[in-house]
């Protein structure tokens, strides 16, 4: 049996696809970066939490550890992310590389084309409902069952 996404009754499965569009709508921008959506997700929040341990980027971008730690090896063994953690401290300093400034710097240009692109395909008024009702999708993590 074959459902379309209008006659698909379950939230959770439209929730799954529509996520993996964005992300392929999303990782079209960053090709030309040599990036997916997900890496550049790490680099721009290591831009802006410059020092950042490995366990605070895990918090901020919601992934588990072990995910962070795999996805954040890729970006270090590109040379994009580079841990400036003394050898005696306990705690990573992450930092971006000359080369993850660089790509950074031209994956937030593609960033903004890619919103462009979403703004002029929904509107303002319609990317503030998805903005309010992904919210609410997001604290469902903490929906006490």
């Amino acid at each position: 049996m074959n459902y379309d996404f209008a006659s698909m009754p379950c939230y959770g499965v439209k929730a799954r696809w529509s996520l993996a569009a964005l992300a392929v709508f999303y990782d079209r921008f960053f090709k030309t970066c040599g990036i997916t959506g997900r890496q550049y997700t790490y680099l721009y929040t290591i831009s802006i939490n410059e020092g950042c341990s490995t366990s605070e980027l895990a918090e901020i971008i919601k992934v588990d550890r072990s995910t962070m730690t795999r996805n954040l090896r890729t970006l270090m063994n590109r040379g994009l992310v580079v841990d400036l953690k003394a050898p005696d401290e306990r705690n990573s300093k992450l930092s971006l590389t000359e080369e993850g400034k660089l790509v950074t710097a031209k994956a937030v240009r593609q960033w903004n084309k890619a919103q462009d692109c979403m703004k002029e395909r929904f509107g303002e008024q319609e990317l503030a409902v998805i903005d309010r009702v992904l919210e609410e999708i997001g604290s469902l993590g903490n929906y006490k069952i």
